[in-house]
C-alpha cells in the first residue's frame, strides 16, 4: 500500500539517490581532473627525458645481468719453458730421463696446470704446458726447480750437488702453432746434432723480440 509515510520515505530515498547521484559525478569529476592533472605538469621535452631514463637504466640492468651470466674467468694459455742444468755440470744421465720427466709432469698437474709435453738433452729441458688460471708461473718454476732436482739427488751419489741454473726462459705459445712446437721438443736430440744449445737460446730470444746480455748466457 502506497500511503502519505510511504509517500514519505519514497521522496527522502528519491533525494538520497540523486545526492549520492551527484555525490558520484562529483568524485568522478574530481577523479578525472586529478588523471589529466600529471599530464598538464609535464611538458614533451620533459616527458621525453623521462622516457629515455627508463630506456637507459633498463639497458644497465640488462647488462647487469648480461655480466652477471659471464662472470667465470676462463682462459687457456700456452707456455712454452727452458730451463738449464747449472753451469753443465752433473749433466742428466739419459737412464734417468723418464724419471725426471715424471716428476715435472706431476709437479704442473698439482698446480693445475696441464702438461703436453716435456724433453731435452744431458743439460737442457723444455716444457710445454697448458698454464692454469690462477698459477703465476714463477711459483710453479720454483716448484719445479727444487722437486726435479731433490727427485735426481735420490738417484745416487751422482747427482748429489745437481742443481739448475737460477733462471729459467719462458715464451707464450699461439694455438695455431702448438703442433710445431710439439713436435720440435720431441725432437731434441735429433735437432742438437745440427745445432748447439746456445745457437738455439738465442734463436729463441731473436724470434720473440726477448732483449738480453750476451755476456750473461750460460748454455
Amino acid at each position: 500500500m502506497y500511503g502519505p509515510k510511504a509517500q514519505h520515505f519514497s521522496a527522502q530515498w528519491q533525494r538520497l539517490e540523486m545526492n549520492k547521484g551527484n555525490n558520484k559525478s562529483a568524485l568522478q569529476g574530481q577523479n578525472k581532473i586529478k588523471a589529466i592533472r600529471p599530464k598538464a605538469q609535464y611538458n614533451p621535452d620533459q616527458w621525453q627525458s623521462l622516457e629515455m631514463n627508463k630506456g637507459n637504466n633498463k639497458s644497465a640492468l640488462q647488462g647487469q645481468y648480461k655480466t652477471n651470466a659471464m662472470s667465470q674467468s676462463l682462459s687457456k694459455l700456452y707456455v712454452h719453458v727452458i730451463f738449464h742444468v747449472k753451469h753443465n755440470e752433473y749433466l742428466i744421465r739419459p737412464e734417468d730421463d723418464d724419471e725426471l720427466y715424471t716428476y715435472i709432469g706431476c709437479v704442473i698437474k698439482l698446480s693445475k696446470s696441464i702438461p703436453i709435453i716435456i724433453n731435452g738433452i744431458e743439460n737442457h729441458i723444455h716444457v710445454l704446458c697448458i698454464m692454469s688460471k690462477t698459477f703465476v708461473w714463477q711459483i710453479l718454476w720454483k716448484k719445479l726447480n727444487a722437486i726435479a732436482a731433490d727427485g735426481l739427488k735420490t738417484k745416487g751419489s751422482y747427482y748429489q750437488n745437481f742443481a739448475w741454473q737460477g733462471g729459467y726462459t719462458g715464451f707464450s705459445v699461439s694455438p695455431s702453432i702448438v703442433e710445431a712446437v710439439k713436435k720440435y721438443i720431441a725432437n731434441q736430440k735429433s735437432h742438437h746434432q745440427l745445432q748447439s744449445v746456445k745457437d738455439e737460446y738465442i734463436q729463441f730470444l731473436n724470434q720473440h723480440g726477448v732483449d738480453y746480455n750476451a755476456e750473461l748466457l750460460r748454455t
